[in-house]
């Protein structure tokens, strides 16, 4: 009798079923119905899941070190509000080993208040707006995905809501940025560098 019934086996997460590459198939020794399966998989995703943080009494959260083959980013935002203080846009800045880059954002947001569209917003230029405004009153939720398009350039389209005074509020957005070198971090933060006191967030990058 054979030492093991699986002589070989292999196997990888792939992008698809499409990406399962069957390269060798063969019935080993009289036991039947076993087999020698070689099964390699292309084109795998990779997916790197950084530790939550939490938004409370902070300015800004920042993550550091993300993978250099990163070509999307999910960034998912729960409840997170102001402290005090004026209203605000929240905004995800990205940026190089020689730090983030807060200018230069092509962006565009919408506002719509229980569902009807209200204003739109094309100023935004110091990172990829999440919400047009915000203050102490608002909790902003939602996701943000940003994918890169080609070499440094990256693309963002974000879903928000936020609830005051009795009102839904929908933010939708999106920008285009590209860096001056390789992206290695992400920060969320508000244009007025005002404390934040409630909240999470994750970011996911798969590549």
């Amino acid at each position: 009798m054979a030492n093991s019934y699986w002589n070989y086996v292999t196997t990888l997460v792939p992008n698809t079923l499409a990406d399962a590459n069957v390269v060798n198939t063969s019935f080993t020794g009289i036991e039947s119905g076993f087999a020698l399966i070689e099964t390699e998989f292309t084109n795998r995703k990779k997916v790197y899941y950084a530790p939550t943080q939490a938004c409370s009494s902070k300015t800004a959260v920042t993550f550091l070190t993300l993978p250099s083959w990163t070509e999307e980013i999910n960034v998912i935002i729960g409840q997170t509000s102001l402290i005090a203080g004026a209203l605000t846009q929240h905004v995800i800045q990205l940026g190089t080993s020689s730090g983030v880059e807060a200018t230069s954002y092509d962006t565009s947001i919408v506002d719509s208040v229980d569902a009807a569209a209200t204003s739109g917003d094309r100023s935004i230029v110091a990172g990829f707006p999440i919400a047009s405004s915000s203050n102490s009153l608002t909790l902003v939720q939602g996701q943000v995905k940003i994918m890169r398009i080609t070499g440094n350039e990256w693309i963002s389209s974000s879903q928000m809501t936020n609830y005051t005074a009795g009102a839904i509020t929908s933010h939708n957005a999106t920008g285009n940025k590209t860096l001056a070198g390789t992206l290695d971090r992400l920060v969320f933060t508000n244009l007025n560098s005002l404390l934040m006191d409630a909240g999470n967030i994750k970011v996911i990058c798969e590549g």
